[in-house]
C-alpha cells in the first residue's frame, strides 16, 4: 500500500512539472519527490529490520 503511496505521490509531481512548463522545478514539486523518496526508503528501513538474520541460530 504503502509503494502506491510513493508511487502516485511521485506522479503528481512528475505531471505537476510538465504541467507547469517552467524550466526548473518548484518547491511544491521538490517536497512531492523527497516525500515519495521518504516513503520508500521507510519502508526499506523497516523491511530491513524484519528480515532474517543470516548465520545466527545454526551452529
Amino acid at each position: 500500500m504503502l509503494y502506491l503511496l510513493a508511487l502516485g505521490v511521485a506522479g503528481a509531481s512528475f505531471l505537476l512539472f510538465f504541467l507547469g512548463g517552467g524550466g526548473s522545478p518548484d518547491p511544491l514539486e521538490f517536497g512531492l519527490l523527497m516525500g515519495s523518496f521518504g516513503v520508500v526508503l521507510y519502508m526499506s528501513i523497516t523491511q530491513a529490520g524484519n528480515a532474517p538474520r543470516r548465520g545466527r541460530g545454526r551452529p
